[in-house]
């Protein structure tokens, strides 16, 4: 099975110093980030499935990284074998162009979003379509409405579960 992660996620699990996510239903900082992260990467390790991460993806983390910093988010994912680094290729280009002429006619953009952010946005959920990706983890809302116009499952931080406590006293 197939995951991805957008820029959104996959800074909180590279950087600790990331910006927590606001919870959508509370408007507060998500708590626990890091917990909630790690058991999902547990998960996804412990069954050997695959987290795709889109060149586009990768792009934005490193371009608001250092040079010292990039190229430690860079090996950390390339010695991770649950991670895959795949690129906006043909295939993509192909299902952008399909994706337009039928699920995204009729879209509105925000006044708040770029057509550039959105032209990024909708190149990474081609690349998920393209890969078979059963969830792209984001906590980009307009990723979030592109995924769902287009069947693409996803989920916000503030969604993933936390490990479960030990049963204290038994």
């Amino acid at each position: 099975m197939k995951y991805a992660f957008d820029t959104s996620v996959l800074v909180l699990l590279l950087d600790s110093d990331a910006q927590v996510p606001g919870n959508p239903e509370t408007g507060k900082p998500v708590e626990r980030v890091k917990e909630r992260i790690d058991y999902m990467m547990e998960g996804i390790e412990k069954e050997k499935h695959k987290i795709i991460v889109p060149t586009p993806v990768l792009g934005e983390i490193l371009e608001k990284a250092t040079a010292q910093t990039a190229q430690a988010y860079c090996e950390r994912i390339q010695k991770d074998k649950s991670f895959e680094i795949v690129p906006f290729d043909i295939l993509a280009a192909i299902e952008v162009a399909e994706l337009h002429r039928t699920a995204w006619k009729t879209e509105s953009v925000g006044p708040d979003v770029s057509r550039q952010k959105v032209k990024v946005d909708k190149q990474i959920l081609a690349i998920c379509k393209v890969h078979e990706v059963k969830i792209c983890y984001t906590d980009d809302q307009n990723m979030q409405r592109l995924g769902e116009q287009i069947g693409i499952q996803t989920q916000g931080i503030a969604e993933l579960p936390l490990p479960r406590s030990p049963k204290l006293g038994l």
